[in-house]
């Protein structure tokens, strides 16, 4: 819904945009993100978006970190933490904020 309602007259000026997608696998949920992040970047660039994602290890993060990049979307504000107790599904969380 939030997809096709973007850059139109319900959504327009400044605003700020929290997303926590569900997340069936890293790659899904990775592909996913970066589509609503370019997506709102295009039809609403006024726009902050805040985005929760899981990461299972740096390599993966830095994966992720770098597809972001290459949206040049301007500047991008990343904070991670890592669990001191990892479980298999999840051992970082981040926040990615995009204005």
């Amino acid at each position: 819904w939030i997809l096709k309602q973007a850059g139109t007259d319900k959504f327009h000026g400044h605003g700020l945009v929290l997303v926590d997608p569900p997340y069936d696998s890293d790659s899904s949920s990775d592909k996913w993100n970066l589509l609503l992040l370019h997506h709102f970047n295009s039809r609403w660039p006024e726009s902050c978006v805040a985005l929760w994602y899981p990461s299972v290890d740096a390599a993966q993060a830095k994966g992720f970190h770098e597809r972001v990049r290459q949206l040049e979307l301007g500047d991008v504000l990343v904070a991670e933490l890592t669990l001191e107790q990892q479980s298999p599904h999840l051992a970082r969380s981040g926040v990615l904020i995009v204005n």
